[in-house]
């Protein structure tokens, strides 16, 4: 561009040069950073112990049934085996490259565009993780066929058919109980839209946990507990309105979806069985 001049003073009319940071990543991946979800042994030596491969099967031994008989002396005391369950699990790969010219560091004196990309990697491929996971679980939560739809009806929690429809103090409990009976306790994470988490400080059914420094200071934390045995964490919007219940070794997540007027209305239950490799 040409200089430009007023009253005969040459100055330059469009300033220009590069921020020190980037365009703000809005996604926040809370799941993934949870480690919610964490390593099962097994299956890494599974898969360690071959020399490649997309899919293995894990077996597990069945626990002790059969009917007792009385002990009399008389009675026949008939002997059964145990039975074998098996686990399928897949692995799932993504892959993504980028590239830089040379000339683009030299043209801009020395803006350092690789580096960049280097940056930013790690937490790249975290936000691929986190929608492999959502998809495996929208997957798990839309399973269809008689004995499937069986078990989703049976362990989903109707909160629109629930007095009013809204959300109480005794929604989350409720819910884990339908989803797990006695094992709701497994039950310790949960996360949610912005818009049920907002329904939920407005009802003032949460409450911040505490952290106090060393003078004695107590402030609170960006960290909440629901009904006094879920802690939570804020997942940004891209749930779609869902409220998911995780327990962090594994077993039975749960989700809440919201329809259009804000509330969630049902929670259901799936096991989970994750192997994310980048």
């Amino acid at each position: 561009m040409a200089n430009k001049k007023f009253d005969a003073k040459s100055f330059n009319p469009e300033a220009f040069r590069y921020m020190v940071g980037r365009v703000p990543n809005l996604k926040m991946n809370e799941i993934v950073k949870s480690k919610a979800l964490v390593r099962n042994p097994d299956v890494q030596a599974t898969f360690s112990s071959e020399n490649g491969t997309g899919y293995a099967r894990i077996a597990m031994r069945g626990l002790l049934d059969g009917e007792a008989v009385n002990y009399d002396g008389a009675t026949d005391i008939e002997a059964t085996s145990t039975k074998t369950f098996e686990q399928g699990m897949v692995t799932v790969g993504r892959a993504k490259a980028w590239v830089e010219k040379d000339f683009s560091y030299d043209i801009t004196g020395g803006v350092d565009f690789m580096q960049n990309v280097a940056d930013q990697v790690a937490e790249y491929f975290d936000t691929l993780d986190q929608q492999t996971i959502l998809a495996i679980l929208s997957g798990v939560f839309a399973m269809t066929g008689a004995k499937n739809q069986e078990f989703v009806e049976k362990h989903t929690y109707d909160v629109s058919a629930q007095g009013d429809g809204k959300i109480t103090a005794t929604t989350l409990n409720s819910a884990a109980n339908q989803a797990c009976g006695a094992n709701k306790k497994k039950f310790s994470l949960v996360f949610m839209h912005s818009d049920v988490t907002t329904n939920l400080e407005n009802l003032n059914l949460v409450t911040h946990l505490k952290y106090t420094d060393a003078e004695g200071v107590q402030r609170d934390l960006e960290l909440y507990t629901w009904n006094g045995m879920m802690e939570f964490w804020l997942e940004n919007d891209r749930l779609t309105g869902r409220l998911r219940l995780l327990e962090p070794a594994g077993g039975s997540p749960a989700e809440a979806k919201r329809p259009a007027n804000g509330r969630p209305d049902k929670l259901q239950n799936a096991f989970s069985g994750l192997k994310i490799e980048n």
